[in-house]
């Protein structure tokens, strides 16, 4: 087999827009992709505790999971690594978003998730993607002590808008990175994470080399892991500026096509047959 990692996006590249997937195909293929020593991560935006609604206790012990954007890997429950904002930097993001009211954020705090009084109009928006939504007074109610690994930012505004907005944050501030993370997100996390350094923790961690590696999305916030990877593959239904970052581009996540081009690489362990999704 000529791959040892394959990295998967979850939101609008393995699941449908209506957060379904085809569960008993997927499971097959990473079964056998197992007896192959190939190691399957689910690398995602969202927290760990919402993950777990789209997986059974079989596959969060044999799965990896890059949860927060990368920024808390765990495997059969155990927190493996975690990235953690420095105190200083959360606030001074919070602060900078105060002129934003159409910009309303979240704490990942310890797996659960912090929002202000001021933002209870978004709140379906925001526990649509927390399950475990705590609100507060003020962000200085929250338990930041702890550990923040992800400010999520939810916004009703375009696309470009958003994009707009990382640019500025990661021009400001030095020790953070932003990134768009798809339906109205973007994301804000220590410099060092994101789903990049993810990637880069289980290649050093399992002897693993980039040209062993896949990775699939969807959004800018998966551009990161791209860069590890020989094999970066995005979705027919990505965005644009994704598309120009990767080397193959296969179909939408309502085809399922990620589960598809499992089968394929279980029935072709080569990969002659990933050069028909060649995009350069």
């Amino acid at each position: 087999m000529t791959l040892k990692l394959i990295s998967i996006d979850l939101d609008s590249t393995l699941l449908r827009d209506d957060k379904t997937y085809e569960v008993d195909r997927f499971k097959k293929a990473i079964e056998k992709l197992a007896l192959f020593d190939v190691m399957v991560t689910i690398i995602t935006g969202n927290g760990y505790q919402k993950v777990t609604e789209y997986f059974d206790q079989e596959e969060l012990q044999s799965l990896y999971f890059c949860c927060d954007n990368g920024n808390k890997i765990i495997k059969n429950n155990e927190l493996l690594h975690s990235f953690i904002i420095d105190e200083e930097s959360v606030y001074q993001v919070l602060s900078y978003l105060e002129a934003f009211p159409g910009y309303a954020p979240v704490l990942s705090i310890d797996g659960v998730g912090f929002m202000t009084e001021e933002n209870l109009p978004f709140y379906d928006a925001l526990k649509q993607f927390n399950p475990d939504l705590h609100i507060v007074e003020e962000f200085k109610d929250a338990p930041i002590h702890k550990g923040v690994v992800k400010i999520a930012i939810y916004s009703n505004e375009p696309l470009e808008c958003a994009k707009q907005m990382i640019t500025e944050i990661n021009e400001k501030f030095t020790n953070v990175s932003a990134v768009t993370s798809g339906h109205g997100w973007l994301d804000v996390y220590h410099r060092d994470g994101g789903k990049g350094a993810a990637v880069r923790y289980l290649q050093e961690k399992y002897h693993i080399k980039s040209e062993e590696s896949m990775a699939l999305g969807d959004s800018l916030n998966d551009a990161p892991m791209m860069k590890n990877v020989l094999y970066s593959v995005s979705m027919a239904n990505a965005d644009i500026d994704l598309v120009k970052l990767t080397q193959y581009q296969i179909g939408t996540n309502e085809d399922q096509a990620v589960v598809s081009l499992l089968e394929q690489i279980l029935q072709d362990p080569a990969l002659a047959f990933i050069q028909q999704y060649k995009l350069h």
